[in-house]
């Protein structure tokens, strides 16, 4: 509770700090240290104003300091770290979107105060010649923020077991809009398919389907038809009942955002049909 009544400054260079070290003391019990991460993850939503130095947080700081300890770390703090992952996706995107908006204004200050150049009064070409650099470290930096974010969800998805994958498929929307849609389609989506593998566990399946909807809205149209929408139709003839009611509601989900074709729909409406004598 006490983050709630710090100021930024306090919150970024006293608390963070504190909570980072706990995370990464190993003789601290795991309790402790995944809910050093949730509250983490609460702190940085709180955070509202930093310096623009203070975007590069997440990538030399605080996802090394998480990664690290998850690595040797017990199922308790990987699911808690898993459980926050579309969060700290979702603020280190605002934290980059922020810093960069705030240099662009201080840049154009600078260029409003500045006293013209004789070039500038004559009209020459380049007068303002760092006007693009910020876009280019924007670019950049972003890049690096995605790679991190799909090595992480690559890592708990594919060793992780069950609770932490389910704990990472319930928040991936935040996700996906740090990816945007075409790292979503290539990257993030082959690697939540391979969930389905896990014949075992029903209810990694069935979360799958929970949460395929708001995932579906960034992906394209092919990947729709030639991935999602099989394993759908697939999902449907499950030995358990619950992931087919997850995969129906995932479908009527696709149909009335209009993300499926009107032939792909009727086909996939026409294989549910004998549901309708289910005895359930």
């Amino acid at each position: 509770w006490g983050a709630s009544i710090l100021d930024d400054h306090l919150r970024m260079h006293r608390l963070l700090p504190y909570l980072c070290a706990l995370i990464s003391d190993d003789h601290e019990s795991s309790s402790v240290r995944a809910a050093s991460i949730t509250e983490v993850a609460e702190l940085l939503e709180r955070v509202k104003t930093f310096p623009i130095s203070e975007r590069q947080v997440f990538l030399q700081y605080l996802l090394p300091v998480l990664s690290s300890a998850a690595v040797e770390a017990d199922e308790h703090v990987c699911v808690a770290y898993a459980a926050h992952l579309g969060s700290l996706a979702q603020t280190a995107l605002r934290f980059l979107e922020e810093a960069h908006s705030l240099a662009h204004e201080q840049q154009r200050e600078r260029e409003e105060t500045r006293p013209k150049s004789l070039d500038q009064r004559e009209g020459t070409p380049g007068a303002t010649p760092n006007a693009g650099a910020p876009e280019v470290g924007y670019d950049s930096e972003l890049g690096a923020l995605q790679e991190a974010f799909i090595s992480l969800a690559s890592d708990f998805l594919s060793s992780g077991s069950g609770v932490v994958k389910r704990m990472v498929l319930t928040d991936m929307l935040p996700l996906c809009v740090l990816l945007g849609g075409e790292k979503t389609d290539n990257s993030l989506l082959p690697l939540i398919i391979t969930v389905l593998n896990d014949r075992s566990d029903w209810e990694l399946r069935a979360a799958f389907f929970d949460n395929l909807a708001g995932v579906a809205t960034f992906v394209g149209r092919d990947s729709l038809q030639h991935f999602i929408l099989p394993c759908i139709i697939q999902a449907l003839t499950d030995l358990h009942e619950l992931v087919v009611e997850a995969a129906t509601t995932a479908l009527a989900a696709l149909v009335s955002l209009s993300l499926l074709p009107s032939d792909a729909a009727i086909r996939a409406a026409q294989g549910c049909l004998p549901l309708l004598l289910h005895p359930s």
